[in-house]
């Protein structure tokens, strides 16, 4: 007896896989548009705040000119936005979401590759990471249990100011002492967080291997000026 011809329709019709195509040619467009280092550089770097278009090419070591075309590429993605501030344009990023890709970028590097986790751990030794989230830590700051210390340049900590912190802007090797004296009054008991521009950033490791070498229990924060803003709200009282 022949079986009779089934009557059930597939959802996958030819408009679903037309949808399916589209989308995924959109995320490799957007693949493509992050696929230069320098682009990842300037997110990252924007991940910090936002910046004109000559600080952005300072930072990443670019002619103002391959720094605007980056930009206008990464504009075109819907990356960054740029918005006008009296005689001056400032580039940020896009949206939230843009920020969660840098930080998840950089986390999938260090979880793929040998090479970037050795590079890293250059820059940051694993030993003076700290085991604690800026979320998690600023309510010991708050209670007098630990100490927030942002190292950061003036104007960057007064764009995204860390409320609970002690500002002691470090640049270099000479810039040292001065985070070990704005301590003194502090004692050594209390563990010391050390904020600076994100998991990368050398500046905090260098403070928090001197305030160890000076008996502190010091830790470098890997979060950006942006999780910094996210951390502050959620975490407020």
């Amino acid at each position: 007896m022949t079986k009779p011809l089934s009557t059930k329709r597939s959802f996958e019709t030819p408009a679903v896989r037309g949808a399916r195509e589209t989308l995924l040619v959109e995320a490799a467009h957007l693949a493509g548009m992050t696929a230069a280092p320098v682009r990842i550089a300037i997110l990252g770097l924007l991940a910090q705040g936002e910046r004109n278009v000559e600080a952005i090419a300072d930072a990443v070591g670019q002619s103002l000119a391959n720094t605007s075309q980056h930009l206008r590429k990464l504009a075109s993605a819907r990356l960054v936005v740029v918005q006008k501030k009296g005689v001056h344009r400032a580039y940020a990023l896009a949206s939230p979401e843009v920020h969660l890709f840098v930080g998840a970028l950089q986390a999938l590097t260090a979880a793929l590759s040998p090479v970037a986790r050795t590079e890293e751990d250059a820059l940051v030794p694993e030993a003076l990471r700290s085991p604690l989230t800026l979320a998690a830590v600023l309510p010991a700051v708050r209670a007098g249990k630990a100490i927030l210390l942002d190292v950061r340049q003036p104007e960057e900590s007064a764009a995204v100011p860390l409320a609970e912190a002690m500002r002691v802007p470090i640049s270099g090797e000479s810039d040292l002492a001065s985070a070990r004296s704005a301590l003194e009054n502090k004692g050594t008991q209390l563990p010391v967080y050390v904020f600076c521009r994100g998991r990368y950033c050398v500046t905090a490791s260098k403070t928090a291997a001197f305030l160890r070498g000076a008996g502190h229990d010091a830790w470098c924060l890997r979060e950006t000026a942006l999780d910094a803003m996210a951390a502050q709200k959620n975490t407020s009282i």
